[in-house]
């Protein structure tokens, strides 16, 4: 399974309660980064950004006797190291942020879940590399059975990776379905669904330039006077 415990990151700084505001600035700067959590213990306390401890230098104009733990900041987001990795993905793009701490089930803090590299973790998921193909159709929005497109799919020796649904408008008649497919002609695949009565409204290029119609109408050719 996809755990968020698969996924723990390590690299970001983590900060103790005690640490002078002045130093826990240049700790950031030195890492490339924008923020971190507060740790004391094993327990989450808080999560500072550089602009919270710039503020408090600015305010109180000695950064070397405020520590950390005294810096405002809002209320803490977390994650649970037990949570699938969708849904964490879904937590973080909802509340806008690069990265969340993660918790274990007894709330001991365990690392951070960096959505940049979560992605691609996603990415790898749904097998969104290079060497496979991007299929999107329209299809009625009522009475579609996916599983008679997959079986229209593999009958042209076509594997299907992952398929994603658009839910479609409130009255509308029709509505999407992207699939990710591994095959050796994407054109004999593509021309076939379309034999078939699909609406195929985007493939990925047959070529790598981003598809030739010249080349397209020559394939397109070929295959007319074999038949």
């Amino acid at each position: 399974m996809s755990m968020l415990r698969q996924y723990i990151d390590h690299s970001r700084p983590v900060l103790r309660p005690e640490e002078p505001v002045v130093r826990a600035l240049e700790i950031l700067e030195e890492a490339g980064r924008t923020a971190a959590p507060v740790v004391g213990g094993q327990h989450l306390l808080a999560v500072v950004r550089t602009g919270d401890l710039r503020q408090v230098l600015m305010d109180a104009g000695d950064g070397e006797t405020v520590p950390v733990g005294e810096v405002d900041s809002p209320a803490v987001a977390f994650l649970r190291e037990d949570a699938h990795l969708l849904d964490a993905v879904r937590e973080m793009v909802g509340s806008g942020m690069d990265f969340m701490p993660v918790l274990s089930l007894d709330d001991r803090y365990v690392g951070t879940a960096e959505l940049r590299s979560l992605l691609k973790d996603v990415c790898r998921l749904y097998h969104l590399e290079p060497d496979e193909a991007t299929v999107e159709l329209e299809v009625p929005a009522i009475g579609i059975r996916v599983s008679e497109i997959v079986h229209a799919l593999e009958k042209n020796d076509a594997t299907v990776l992952s398929f994603g649904v658009q839910t479609p408008e409130p009255d509308a008649e029709g509505m999407l379905i992207t699939f990710r497919v591994s095959t050796t002609d994407l054109y004999r695949l593509v021309k076939n669904l379309e034999n078939y009565g699909y609406l195929v409204v985007y493939h990925t290029p047959f070529s790598a330039e981003g598809g030739d119609e010249l080349r397209d109408k020559a394939l397109e050719f070929m295959r007319y006077i074999d038949m």
